[in-house]
């Protein structure tokens, strides 16, 4: 496993070409910086990665090209092996004697690794058939003579996996399923705990592997419970005040903006928290918005679980769904608040129009003095609209594989048109409405906040 005792547990992924050899080291690396494509030869030399936590490397693996002449390579061992006990010796005389050769390039590419002390991860694809050309394979990685290990992948619709593994029984220590692109957390685990469990060399490093990224994986759920909380927070208790007359870029579309530019931020804090450095969210055309939609959109709201009766109860006047428009006539001015809530308020500018006039509220929009105010934000839905989303994007990111290249998409299918936290229970939805309420009123206690965080980090572990 290790040439020294200060050197990281190593696992050479080794197979055929195309059978998903870099979209298991992807996800168990959390690297989506790795080459993944279906032509052949994507991976041409043998490189390391390392699965990293607390700020260090805890377990290095090298991806491999795939096996090119199986059948050629083992013949050769063959007749330069006296006997079982010199097949390791076998291996080490086939990487010399090529060594300047142009032949066998990434076989000795594939064992320059395991021969340095890696142990081995064999990786089928259980798409396609098993066929006995494979066993020239298994038979070459037993002649290395380290602890060798099979991974049963999927690329495919088609499932041969059951007569793959009574064929990987033969020849390894031990045969786990595992499909690189719906890999979680879990997942990943249980493999470093099956090669915990079979390899004596790096049992100890393993398991403080394990340890270490499982005290990682709480600490990513704290820091994204705050992230989301703290978004609520400045959200939902949102307020601008400019001094009358109002600029040209008004304080409506200031307040969206603030609106959209902050659910960003803690978007692209989410993803980087969970090492998705590249991924890329684009519209989807389907039942939910995505979320780089207008925030205030009525087909947003609609979509994402809330009646039109619910959203219009906060409102006053037809197509009273996201906001207010004030037209301030008397004093010459459009605020431009039809982009915040769809409806026409006639008779604001009365509100506006004496310089002393003492604060008023107007279905969230207060008028004091020469100042005008926007926010908090008044409907009710709002609060669990902005965590529904967030709540939608956590599950997006947090739960993707690193081997996963397509972008995300949020959405849900037809007949699933409803929020998230329409299935929170009771007590739950009283805890959350509190601190919402408390966040509008802009006095929310110590108390209320760290409930509010608290009860965001519960939704997020389940």
């Amino acid at each position: 496993m290790t040439t020294a005792s200060n050197a990281l547990p190593t696992f050479a992924v080794v197979g055929r070409v195309n059978e998903g050899k870099s979209s298991i080291v992807a996800s168990l690396t959390e690297d989506d910086a790795i080459a993944i494509g279906p032509e052949p030869g994507t991976t041409s030399v043998a490189t390391a990665y390392d699965i990293t936590a607390e700020g260090r490397a805890l377990v290095r693996i090298v991806d491999t090209p795939g096996f090119q002449e199986p059948e050629a390579v083992l013949a050769w061992l063959e007749s330069n092996s006296k006997s079982a006990a010199d097949r390791a010796d076998a291996v080490r005389s086939f990487l010399r004697a090529h060594e300047n050769s142009d032949r066998f390039t990434d076989e000795r590419r594939l064992l320059a690794p395991v021969v340095a002390g890696a142990s081995v991860l064999y990786v089928v694809d259980a798409s396609h058939p098993y066929r006995p050309g494979y066993e020239q394979e298994m038979k070459i990685l037993r002649w290395t003579g380290q602890p060798c290990f099979a991974l049963v992948n999927r690329t495919g619709r088609a499932d041969h996996s059951e007569e793959w593994t009574a064929a990987l029984k033969q020849y390894f220590n031990a045969v786990r399923p595992y499909d690189a692109h719906k890999s979680r957390f879990a997942d990943r685990v249980g493999i470093l705990r099956m090669l915990a469990e079979l390899d004596d060399q790096a049992r100890t490093e393993l398991l403080e592997a394990i340890a270490a990224l499982t005290r990682e994986q709480e600490r990513r759920l704290d820091e994204a419970a705050k992230v989301i909380a703290g978004m609520l927070e400045r959200l939902v208790g949102l307020t601008l005040t400019e001094p009358l007359p109002a600029d040209r870029t008004t304080l409506a579309e200031r307040f969206q903006n603030d609106l959209v530019r902050t659910e960003s931020d803690a978007r692209r804090h989410i993803e980087h928290l969970y090492r998705h450095a590249r991924v890329e969210r684009v519209e989807a055309p389907l039942a939910r918005p995505v979320f780089d939609r207008d925030l205030f959109a009525e087909e947003t709201w609609t979509l994402l679980g809330q009646t039109r009766t619910r959203l219009i109860a906060a409102s006053t006047g037809a197509g009273a769904v996201a906001g207010l428009a004030v037209d301030a006539a008397t004093v010459g001015h459009s605020f431009g608040l039809g982009a915040l809530v769809g409806g026409v308020l006639g008779a604001a500018g009365a509100l506006l129009a004496t310089k002393d006039k003492p604060e008023s509220t107007v279905f969230g929009i207060r008028l004091s003095g020469r100042d005008l105010v926007v926010g908090p934000h008044r409907d009710p839905n709002f609060a669990w609209i902005l965590l529904d989303r967030a709540l939608l994007h956590f599950a997006s990111i947090a739960h993707r594989s690193h081997a996963v290249r397509e972008a995300v998409r949020l959405t849900q299918e037809d007949g699933e048109k409803r929020g998230l936290v329409k299935d929170l229970d009771a007590s739950t939805t009283r805890q959350l409405e509190g601190a919402f309420r408390a966040i509008r009123k802009g006095s929310p206690s110590p108390e209320e906040l760290a409930t509010l965080r608290r009860t965001v980090r519960g939704l997020l572990a389940t």
